[in-house]
C-alpha cells in the first residue's frame, strides 16, 4: 500500500471517529422539556373481553395495609369486538370481608340470561361455566384502586366466539356441555365438546307428578333444543335423538317414565341429544350450530 492510499484511509477512519462521537454527543445532550409519566389504567367495565386464558384457577387473596382485601390476580381485561377467553360480567368497587366471596360474583344469570330456576313450564339453560376475578396490578393498588372484577369463562377455558351477555336463545358454543358416554348425565363424565363425546346437554326442568307424559317432555324438549342450537330441523333428520331424561327421584342415576310418578312427587328433567346410530359420535358442540353440518365422527 503506498503512503498517499494509507493516509487516505487514515483520514477516512478519523472523520469516522469525529462523525460517531457527535453522534454520541448529541444522543446524550438533555432534551428540553419535562417526561410524562405512563398514565395508570382505571377499571375494567363490564362487558369487556378476557384476552388471555388463566393458567390456574385458584384465586387467591391476600391482606392489605387498610381493611380492603386483595384479588392477588391480575387478568388481561380490555374492551374488544372479536373472540375472548371470558367476559367481565360484574366489577364491585372494594372487597373487604372473605364472607363477601360468597356474593362477590353474583349475578352471572342476570348478565348472561341463563336463569337457574324457571317456571316448570319451561327448560332452563345447562351452560358449562367457570367463574373467576381480577384485582388491580401494582400501579393500580398504588393509585388507590380497589376493584374486583367477576369474569365468567367457557367451562373447558376455550375461546368465545360472540359477546356472552344476554346470549339467549342461542348458546355460545363454547358453553356446550357434552358428555362421553350416554349415560344419565347427572353422573356421567363431562368432556371438552370440542373432542369426541356422544352426548350434549341443553337444559334441565323440574318435573312434578305425572302432569306431563313422556311425549310432551320430547316435544318441549325438541323445541328447547332449536333455540339452543338454531338448528332448522334439531334432529337432523332423523341423525341425531333428541328427547328428554327424567331422573327416578328415588334413585337419581337411574331415569324413569314420567307416568310412574306420584301425584306431587318431584323430579326433574334433562333435555339431550345424542347420535342415533351408535356407530357415530360428535367431534363439536351442537349449541349456536345453525345451517352448518352436524359434526359427526
Amino acid at each position: 500500500m503506498n503512503q498517499r492510499r494509507a493516509g487516505g484511509l487514515v483520514l477516512v477512519a478519523a472523520l469516522l471517529a469525529v462523525a460517531a462521537i457527535s453522534l454520541i454527543g448529541q444522543a446524550l445532550r438533555p432534551v428540553p422539556g419535562t417526561a410524562s409519566p405512563v398514565p395508570v389504567a382505571g377499571p375494567p367495565s363490564v362487558g369487556d373481553c378476557l384476552l388471555a386464558a388463566p393458567v390456574h384457577q385458584e384465586v387467591p387473596t391476600q391482606a392489605s395495609d387498610s381493611a380492603e382485601l386483595r384479588v392477588d390476580r391480575v387478568l388481561q381485561l380490555s374492551a374488544c369486538s372479536g373472540s375472548r377467553f371470558g367476559e367481565v360480567y360484574r366489577v364491585v368497587e372494594s372487597f373487604t370481608s372473605v364472607n363477601q366471596q360468597l356474593d362477590l360474583c353474583a349475578g352471572l344469570t342476570d348478565y348472561t340470561g341463563w336463569p337457574l330456576q324457571r317456571s316448570s313450564e319451561f327448560w332452563s339453560p345447562a351452560p358449562s361455566v367457570s367463574v373467576t376475578s381480577s384485582g388491580p396490578d401494582d400501579r393500580q393498588w398504588a393509585a388507590g384502586q380497589r376493584w374486583v372484577a367477576c369474569v365468567v369463562m367457557a367451562g373447558f377455558y376455550g375461546s368465545i366466539a360472540s359477546p356472552v351477555g344476554r346470549s339467549l336463545p342461542e348458546m355460545p358454543a363454547a358453553f356446550a356441555t357434552c358428555y362421553g358416554t350416554v349415560e344419565v348425565p347427572r353422573f356421567s363424565p363431562q368432556v371438552d365438546c370440542g373432542g369426541v363425546h356422544r352426548m350434549e346437554l341443553f337444559g334441565t326442568k323440574s318435573v312434578i307428578g305425572a302432569q306431563q307424559s313422556q311425549a310432551q317432555l320430547d316435544a318441549s324438549c325438541q323445541t328447547w333444543a332449536g333455540m339452543v342450537t338454531g338448528m332448522p330441523e334439531v334432529t337432523a333428520g332423523g341423525q341425531l335423538t333428541v328427547h328428554a331424561v327424567v331422573i327416578d327421584p328415588m334413585d337419581s342415576q337411574a331415569s324413569v317414565d314420567p307416568s310412574s310418578l306420584a301425584d306431587g312427587q318431584i323430579t326433574f328433567s334433562m333435555c339431550t341429544a345424542t347420535p342415533a346410530s351408535d356407530k357415530q359420535v360428535l367431534l363439536g358442540p351442537l349449541a349456536s350450530l345453525g345451517s352448518a353440518p352436524v359434526p359427526f365422527g
